[in-house]
């Protein structure tokens, strides 16, 4: 596991980290349920609480779901979407993914939520959901915070241009590229950056790892047709 942010916001400790090939395959399609809850515990031993991914903008609540018991359902699946939220401390928030971009956007009033953003989601507007959805218990436009994990970078997600007219229109300039062969790109980090500053969530970290090119480390859908998927977590805990 990378743990790539972690620090005391307003007396709790932010923990937002990311699985690797080394933690096992963490998909809740492929991996038998018995396996899952094992790793899972290696990684994280705390509930896990997890979607099953359709490429949406649906943000699950999961405090709305568990209430005071604190007790995820089998597997820890809410149904289908591709964000979650929670006030509580102690819950592993968790978005899979095998070159999608996921993020974690957090508020300083105890807000914590995570998205995984593939073309189409970022496209619906996953982001600005999930941004609202933490910020509903926000004070201010200035209180969020995001983490950004690796992904598959542009020089390796060719895409096809009348798509990325759309995504240019839509989130600027930056968001096109091109691939190591000269053809036209999508940059999914980029259009991330491009919905936290029209959001008002200051990046922390953002992830320059491309799961593409690292073989060893990462799984990639687009480069390799690999179907086993990594996690991006995102828990809040009790300040020591």
């Amino acid at each position: 596991m990378q743990m790539l942010f972690r620090d005391v916001v307003n007396g709790r400790t932010l923990n937002v980290a990311h699985t690797t090939k080394s933690d096992g395959d963490m998909s809740v399609a492929m991996v038998d349920p018995d396996t899952l809850a094992r790793r899972r515990a290696d990684v994280v031993d705390m509930p896990w609480h997890v979607v099953r991914q359709i490429h949406s903008d649906r943000v699950i609540d999961i405090d709305r779901r568990i209430g005071a018991t604190s007790v995820a359902p089998p597997q820890g699946i809410h149904g289908f979407g591709d964000a979650l939220v929670t006030n509580q401390r102690g819950q592993v928030l968790a978005v899979h993914s095998g070159d999608c971009v996921t993020v974690a956007i957090a508020s300083a009033s105890g807000r914590l939520g995570v998205a995984h953003g593939g073309w189409q989601g970022l496209f619906h507007g996953v982001i600005e959901t999930l941004a609202r959805s933490v910020r509903c218990h926000a004070s201010n436009r200035q209180e969020l915070i995001g983490v950004v994990g690796p992904h598959i970078s542009p020089y390796h997600y060719e895409f096809g241009s009348d798509l990325l007219d759309c995504f240019e229109s839509r989130f600027g300039t930056a968001v096109r590229s091109t691939t190591r062969h000269g053809k036209p790109a999508l940059d999914l980090g980029e259009v991330v950056s491009s919905e936290f500053r029209r959001l008002a969530v200051r990046p922390v970290v953002t992830a320059q790892t491309c799961t593409a090119s690292n073989a060893g480390q990462f799984w990639s859908h687009r480069a390799r047709s690999e179907p086993s998927r990594v996690a991006l977590m995102a828990w809040w805990a009790d300040a020591s």
